[in-house]
């Protein structure tokens, strides 16, 4: 069955982006329940691609799959393109939190060696064994990191760079400013600017963890 379904998957064609917005654009604004169906249809072979990373029991992969795809479909409908976020990327974090949800069926070796393939999702379940008592809590605050991540990724150079130095690295402003030929002045409108965008991009999935 699974064979059949991936041949399936492999004659869905990648939507251009301007094909890609306009989609969005009638389901977000018009409700178009077709438009929406193409954007899941289009984005399954995401789901497949996170799965095939995974040593995943054969008479399981149905089920992780069906998971996955719920999380995709949850993805979609909670996706804000105003944001200005890649929905890969925060497809992603959706789908693979559903895969480690449903996986948590399985013991702790088990796990691990289902996700040996992604180090990704295997950073997460390793990090999550450290505070047993709340997992759930644990691996939302990791997804929450990721798009903290992903933010910060698409900020112009130097926006990154002052946001990233001061909140990431720990350096002091003045080094910053030092590090990238700046004034101390301009290099905190830079800074504020960046935490500007990164705020806009972070609203919908801040609200969206809030919800849950």
């Amino acid at each position: 069955m699974i064979s059949q379904y991936l041949k399936i998957v492999d004659q869905i064609e990648l939507l251009s982006t301007e094909e890609e917005t306009v989609l969005w654009s009638q389901y977000k604004e018009e409700g178009d329940r077709e438009a929406r169906a193409c954007l899941i249809r289009s984005y399954q072979p995401l789901v497949i691609k996170l799965i095939t990373s995974l040593n995943v029991p054969r008479d399981s992969t149905m089920d992780l799959l069906q998971e996955g795809t719920v999380g995709l479909i949850e993805a979609v409908e909670n996706y804000n393109p105003q944001l200005g976020v890649r929905f890969s990327i925060y497809a992603r974090h959706r789908i693979r939190g559903r895969m480690l949800n449903w996986l948590a069926q399985y013991s702790a070796e088990q796990r691990a060696e289902i996700l040996a393939g992604d180090e990704y999702l295997l950073g997460l379940e390793r990090s999550a064994a450290v505070y047993p008592e709340q997992p759930q809590g644990y691996l939302e605050e990791q997804e929450l990191q990721g798009q903290v991540q992903a933010a910060l990724a698409r900020l112009p150079e130097k926006e990154r760079r002052a946001v990233q130095a001061t909140y990431v690295e720990g350096q002091t402003s003045l080094n910053s400013a030092k590090e990238l030929q700046v004034s101390p002045s301009y290099f905190y409108k830079l800074q504020k600017k960046g935490l500007r965008r990164m705020r806009g991009m972070m609203a919908q999935f801040i609200a969206e963890s809030r919800r849950d």
